[in-house]
């Protein structure tokens, strides 16, 4: 595929720029951590995998406004608590604690940095989020990274999440950028890749881990961002 008539990128934030992973790992440690008494008799890595499996089935579900993000947020912990026999607290309040001490993790994918210095003087930069808003801006803002973007678009905005084509339209609309013209990086090959794809975009599939699979509609696939430094 040519990347010649390439005006505008848009970019995944979580686990594409922001290392997501890294920072809800350090965030749950921390907060099972500071409640030793509702913790003592469970093993962590079963909260960690029990809270993982909870989560993702959620946002699954919020992409198909099966929940709210509000509901997501208090019944990840409710469910997790649940499973495991856990004391009940007031799941609000630890959600909230557990937000707080997520934003303050500041861990940024490698080289990032350096390939938006490089690519901003020469393309239009965005985001395409399914993540919260107010979230996601905090995490750009403590980045040192709202300056890279001229356009930021979240799904609880729009009300649409990736894959679904309601979120890329919307995205389109905002450039004002045609199919060919744009191209999507992230590094969910359902959400991402395929989502930009239907939509008429090119993608690049940004794969750190190298994992195996069928990830024959990205038009590029990449483990380290540096190498789009090479390709535009």
């Amino acid at each position: 595929m040519s990347l010649k008539d390439i005006k505008t990128i848009f970019f995944d934030l979580d686990n594409t720029l922001f290392d997501h992973m890294r920072a809800e790992q350090t965030t749950l440690k921390l907060l099972l951590d500071s409640r030793p008494e509702l913790f003592a008799r469970v093993n962590r890595a079963d909260f960690l995998q029990t809270y993982d499996k909870n989560n993702t089935m959620l946002w699954r579900r919020m992409a198909k406004g099966e929940v709210s993000p509000a509901e997501l947020r208090v019944l990840r912990f409710k469910m997790t608590f649940e499973a495991l026999n856990l004391t009940p607290v007031d799941y609000a309040i630890f959600s909230a604690k557990y937000l707080e001490i997520y934003l303050e993790q500041t861990f940024i994918v490698a080289n990032a940095v350096e390939m938006l210095d490089y690519l901003k003087p020469k393309y239009s930069l965005g985001i395409l989020s399914n993540g919260f808003p107010n979230v996601q801006e905090s995490k750009l803002s403590r980045l040192n990274m709202q300056s890279y973007f001229a356009y930021k678009i979240y799904s609880e905005d729009v009300g649409v999440a990736k894959p679904y084509p309601g979120i890329f339209s919307e995205a389109a609309n905002k450039s004002r950028s045609k199919p060919f013209e744009t191209i999507y990086i992230g590094d969910s090959y359902e959400n991402d890749i395929v989502g930009a794809k239907n939509f008429g975009w090119q993608a690049i599939f940004f794969n750190p881990k190298k994992t195996s699979g069928n990830n024959s509609l990205a038009d590029f696939e990449i483990s380290d961002l540096i190498e789009l430094n090479s390709l535009f």
